[in-house]
């Protein structure tokens, strides 16, 4: 490889602003480190002179070219549209396509780093989301602990407690008999007094609970499914 301190210039751009300060002609040549000719103009065109220089050194460039190279602007046209190997130049300078790359350094691959990125980010994402359900799992699950079920809070009502107590206490007491004698419950209150007992415990309880008839359901779904757990907790109220 070249000696890289030897290039004067380095990249396409670089050159082409040499080129356009000091090209008095439109005849040149690209050399390599031996005088070998890799490229030439011997036309007449400025435009197109210009362009060929510029399209040939960006190959070169995209392709990684490394070494020190030489061009000249030459002073006319060779007679037969090549210029020879040890043809002068009026101007000359030396470049490099690509910058110069150490010995034993490797170069960087944008893409492989560009994907490799583009792959963290993505399991950062996936991992930011799995956490955030998992926290929202969690706090949902502390949510339903700390939520007091809607019966319980129902049963715990002391208005509602008073009320099984004094209208449910013996509907599961084997000892507690009613008995029919003629029209009359002995030991115990009239029909009518004991529905004028349940109106106004349920007018008491419209006052402290504005879903009473819902919560009533519930309590008598339960005596109807799980007599167990409704004998539980009249157990619970008459203690």
């Amino acid at each position: 490889m070249a000696n890289p301190n030897k290039a004067f210039l380095i990249g396409t751009e670089a050159v082409m602003q040499w080129y356009d300060t000091n090209a008095k002609t439109t005849f040149w040549s690209v050399r390599d480190a031996k005088n070998e000719i890799l490229f030439f103009y011997a036309g007449k065109d400025e435009n197109e002179s210009r362009e060929h220089l510029e399209n040939n050194m960006r190959m070169a460039e995209a392709q990684g070219v490394e070494a020190t190279l030489t061009l000249k602007i030459h002073a006319k046209c060779p007679k037969d549209g090549y210029f020879s190997k040890n043809e002068e130049g009026i101007v000359i300078t030396h470049f490099r396509p690509s910058s110069y790359t150490p010995t034993g350094y490797q170069p960087v691959n944008n893409f492989a780093n560009d994907q490799l990125l583009n792959e963290v980010r993505a399991m950062r994402s996936e991992l930011a989301a799995m956490k955030m359900k998992q926290e929202m799992e969690e706090m949902e699950d502390e949510e339903e602990q700390e939520e007091p079920n809607a019966l319980m809070g129902f049963i715990q009502n002391p208005a509602i407690q008073n009320l099984l107590i004094s209208q449910i206490t013996g509907l599961f007491n084997p000892t507690s008999k009613v008995t029919h004698v003629a029209g009359v419950m002995d030991g115990a209150e009239s029909e009518t007094d004991e529905d004028e007992k349940i109106n106004e415990a349920i007018d008491i309880l419209r006052k402290y609970d504005d879903q009473l008839g819902y919560d009533l359901m519930l309590l008598a779904e339960l005596a109807e499914k799980d007599q167990m757990q409704f004998k539980f907790l009249l157990k619970m109220l008459r203690k």
